[in-house]
Parts: structure tokens; C-alpha cells; sequence
């Protein structure tokens, strides 16, 4: 046909894509708009289909560039099972395809930090040592004085504020924090080591849900350890992995809400086996601008409320934090006419120093504007805002 468009294509290219991304054939078919019968041969290679449904299946299915879908073999890639060791073969299996394009995005990060972030600094966080022989107690209160923040400081801050600063003071030390919305049951949190460490935080969670993850995946890289952070009711975690797992809870939860401080305020507000209740738990989250679930683990810990006790509330904490998430949301559209503002939400999804260290390389011609769109994942009419917010 005249004007028609002459590629070749590898069945095993295909099955690849879609089973990287955790689709079924029926999955897949159903999201491109064909029969499942259609994409069987497609991958088998007894017919092709059309350049246009090709460029949905990059684009809109598999998320890919679409030469790669055109390359005669499957490229190499590093497996989940490698990267989460922490994960049992079943629960990688389970994985949703949001969480799996949230793993590929975040290594295409680190590749992009590679590529644009200063290395003339030293990088502070290896500077911090633990080791599984330490007390994750003490631990902690190294990691306090090590980031010089104050319990009285931490105490002072607003409570709607509490989420930025925790965050602001994790990056100092050459963390990368992101955001990215992903299915709750699949994760509240994962982070990635190396040179360029990063965290990856769900943005369906709270924003005090977030706080404890951020410090539970700290701790993860610094025992050099990937780790995909979910709810200990949701899964059995590799045994290779347990001590370090209920090491970053413990040093999580003791840095936030100091053991011996915790101690007293119990003491001061009278709280006892008989009458922990929900207001109790809501007082000292607002005391130590943590959640109320930091809180009921630390009830839970001390035999203070139940097991059944504190699922009934995390589940009920955790419909809360959806709806108000919807609701900030809605907050976010300021006085953008277009939606919301794009200046706020990339420096909210991908952290002040990441989007600052791809600028910056931009403005010193070390990278295109296609690049910059590319890499910050949005349009460039939308670069003054970004660097608006960067400068406020």
C-alpha cells in the first residue's frame, strides 16, 4: 500500500515488554484494543500490527521507547528478583505495572543524576555507618546528632510542615527523594543504592505515613540494601532480610519518636494499659509531627493497645489519608487556568535537588531542551515556573 510503513518485528521483543511490565496477552490486547487472539500472533509473529498500534504498545501500554520495541532481540536488564532480594518470587510476580514502571523510572533517574548531578562535593551520607550488630536505638541517636536536628527542633515545627522538613533534611546528606503515585498493597516506599542513592516514596500515602518510610528506607541504604518497604500484613519477607527489615523499623520509629522522650510523655499524660485511646495517640503524633500509625507502633510495642486494635485503625488511618490526598490535590490547582501548577508538582514529585541538578545542567549547555523536557518529564513552556519555585 502506498505510504504504508515496512518494519520487522521480534515476538520475543514483544512477550519481553509485556512480561516486564507484569500483562497478561489478554491485559495487553484489551489496553491496545484488539482481540487477545490478535496479539497471541503478533508475538508469535504470524502477523504484525499496524505502526500505529506499535506506537500505542510503546507509548501507551509498555511505556518504552518504541525502537526498542523494534530491536531484533530483548535488551539485558537487570531482574526485579536481583534488584529486591526482599521479595519472594511470588510477590514479584504479584507486582502491579505501576510499581514496576515506578522501579524502571527510578533507575532511569540515577542514570540521569549520573549524567547531570556535581560529584565536587563529598557525598555526606556514606559518611554514617550502621552495622546489624548495633543497637538500631542507639543508632538512631547517632543519626540525630550526625544530621544535627534537635528533638526540641523537630517538636517546633508546624505540623503541616513536618513532611517537607523531615524531607529537606534527608537530601542534605545526598539522598533523592521522589514521589510517585503506586498502588498501596505493592508498596509504601522503595529506595535504590549506589552513587546516586534514591527513595521513592507513594504518594497515595499520607504525608506522615511518608515521614517514617523516608527514614525506614534511609536506613536501608545504609546497610547498602535495596528494598521494596510494604506492610508486614501484606506479605512474608525473604529470611535473608528480616533482621535488617525490623533493624529500619525500630531505627525509624526511635528516631522520630525517641524511646526515653516517648517514656515520659507516657508518664506526663498519665497514659495507661486500661485507657490508650484515640485521643492519646493523636495528642503525641502532634507533639512529635509524626503519624498516628508511628504512634500506635509504639503503643503496639509496649502492649499498650492490641494487634486487633491497631489494624482496625491503620485501616481506617489509611482510607483517611486517600481522601485527603484527593483533597490536596485539588488545592494544588492554584491559579494555574491549565490544571495544576507545574512548578509545584515537579518539584513535589521529583525533589528540589534533582530537577535543580537538571537545570543547572541545562543552563550550562552540558544538556539540550530536549533533554530537559525528556529528563523532567514535562513540556518546556513550563521551565519559567520550575525555575520560579526553584528560586522561592
Amino acid at each position: 500500500m502506498a505510504g504504508s510503513i515496512s518494519f520487522r518485528l521480534s515476538g520475543s521483543v514483544l512477550e519481553w515488554a509485556r512480561t516486564s511490565m507484569g500483562y497478561t496477552m489478554e491485559q495487553a490486547a484489551k489496553k491496545v484494543g484488539v482481540p487477545s487472539e490478535r496479539y497471541e500472533a503478533w508475538e508469535k509473529g504470524d502477523k504484525l500490527p499496524t505502526y500505529k498500534q506499535l506506537e500505542e504498545l510503546a507509548e501507551k501500554v509498555y511505556n518504552r521507547p518504541l525502537a526498542i520495541l523494534l530491536l531484533t532481540e530483548p535488551p539485558k536488564e537487570v531482574s526485579i528478583q536481583k534488584d529486591f532480594r526482599n521479595l519472594s518470587n511470588s510477590e514479584i510476580t504479584d507486582l502491579s505495572p505501576e510499581i514496576r514502571l515506578a522501579l524502571r523510572k527510578a533507575k532511569r533517574y540515577q542514570l540521569i543524576l549520573d549524567e547531570v548531578a556535581s560529584t565536587d562535593e563529598p557525598i555526606k551520607f556514606k559518611e554514617f555507618k550502621v552495622s546489624i550488630d548495633d543497637d538500631p536505638f542507639s543508632a538512631s541517636k547517632r543519626f540525630r546528632t550526625f544530621l544535627g536536628l534537635s528533638l526540641n527542633e523537630q517538636k517546633s515545627w508546624r505540623y503541616e510542615e513536618a513532611f517537607r522538613n523531615f524531607k529537606k533534611v534527608i537530601e542534605s546528606i545526598g539522598i533523592y527523594v521522589f514521589q510517585i503515585k503506586m498502588p498501596m498493597q505493592d508498596a509504601r516506599a522503595f529506595c535504590l543504592t549506589g552513587k546516586f542513592p534514591i527513595i521513592v516514596l507513594n504518594k497515595d500515602d499520607s504525608k506522615n505515613g511518608r515521614i517514617f518510610s523516608i527514614f525506614h528506607e534511609a536506613c536501608h541504604i545504609f546497610f547498602n540494601t535495596n528494598d521494596v518497604f510494604r506492610d508486614s500484613s501484606n506479605g512474608v519477607l525473604n529470611k535473608d532480610y528480616e533482621k535488617i527489615e525490623a533493624f529500619c523499623n525500630q531505627f525509624a520509629a526511635s528516631f522520630l519518636v525517641p524511646d526515653e522522650s516517648f517514656q515520659n510523655d507516657i508518664k506526663h499524660f498519665d497514659i495507661g494499659d486500661t485507657q490508650t485511646n484515640d485521643n492519646d495517640i493523636q495528642r503525641l503524633a502532634r507533639i512529635y509531627n509524626v503519624s498516628n500509625e508511628v504512634i500506635a507502633r509504639k503503643f503496639l510495642l509496649l502492649r499498650l493497645i492490641s494487634e486487633e486494635f491497631f489494624w482496625k485503625k491503620k485501616r481506617l488511618w489509611d482510607s483517611m489519608a486517600k481522601s485527603a490526598k484527593e483533597r490536596e490535590n485539588e488545592k494544588l490547582k492554584d491559579q494555574d487556568p491549565k490544571g495544576i501548577n507545574q512548578g509545584i508538582k515537579i518539584i513535589s514529585d521529583k525533589g528540589r535537588p534533582y530537577v535543580a541538578s537538571v537545570v543547572n545542567a541545562f543552563q550550562q549547555g552540558l544538556i539540550s531542551s530536549s533533554d530537559l523536557s525528556n529528563y523532567l518529564e514535562t513540556k518546556l513552556y513550563h521551565l519559567p515556573k520550575i525555575i520560579e519555585r526553584l528560586n522561592s
